[in-house]
């Protein structure tokens, strides 16, 4: 019993110790400077977001007739916002592989109408 009351208690103090790391280590990852570009991008960034965020919590509203915006509204905006972001990776990846197939077909196309009526299609 008393080896089990040990390895129990080396365990939580290991445990202990790892949470005192972890904590030395966010705090080193917080405190670090950011550059004064990185921090106005920043800016920029947070700021075009909470516009986004919030002109579509706005329409919501408007579009459910609701006369202020709730919170369920800026709830729904970041989903909206977010699908959008997804739908619009999805689509530039869907014109991208539309282009590629497209651009391998036209040469392909040109070639068989460049051959003439009389071409061998066995």
């Amino acid at each position: 019993m008393d080896t089990s009351r040990q390895s129990t208690r080396s365990t939580i103090k290991e445990i202990t110790l790892g949470s005192e790391e972890l904590d030395r280590k966010a705090y080193d990852i917080l405190s670090k400077k950011l550059h004064p570009q990185a921090e106005s991008l920043v800016r920029t960034l947070v700021d075009d977001f909470a516009t986004t965020l919030v002109y579509q919590a706005k329409l919501l509203a408007f579009r459910r007739k609701d006369e202020v915006v709730l919170s369920n509204h800026i709830l729904d905006s970041v989903d909206i916002v977010r699908r959008e972001r997804q739908r619009g990776w999805t689509r530039e990846i869907i014109i991208f592989v539309g282009s590629a197939l497209f651009g391998a077909f036209i040469p392909g196309i040109l070639t068989e109408f460049g051959r003439g009526p009389e071409a061998n299609f066995l």
